[in-house]
């Protein structure tokens, strides 16, 4: 049995081409990077607290760790989501690594101000 080239290019593109995340999912795998971007040109006095020395962490400023934590947090989700070949990991990669890492960005300033004013 032979198949005709239509046939076989059908054939070879479905198995090339493995699931990948909807363009939704994968949008939404970089929000944290679009809401650090956002909030440094729109508000760009809300990350500063962020480098303030009192809480610190052996000399390093706990808003950098705590930023910088965060973004390799949406990196990692986002590397999930964009090359996983499941539809289960790409949702958990978006509820787990993604969704904690905006509220770290949006949080982290103010647990900063927080520990400043209680020490």
């Amino acid at each position: 049995m032979t198949f005709g080239s239509a046939e076989m290019d059908q054939v070879s593109a479905a198995a090339r081409v493995p699931w990948r995340a909807p363009a939704g999912a994968r949008l939404a795998s970089l929000a944290p990077f679009f809401l650090a971007v956002a909030l440094q040109l729109f508000a760009p006095r809300y990350f500063p607290p962020l480098f303030a020395a009192p809480p610190d962490v052996m000399g390093v400023p706990l808003g950098v760790i705590v930023g910088a934590l965060a973004l390799a947090w949406a990196a990692f989700g986002a590397l999930v989501v964009w090359t996983t070949h499941s539809r289960v990991a790409a949702a958990l990669a978006l509820a787990f690594l993604t969704l904690p890492s905006m509220f770290a960005l949006l949080l982290g300033p103010a647990v900063v101000l927080i520990l400043q004013n209680l020490g």
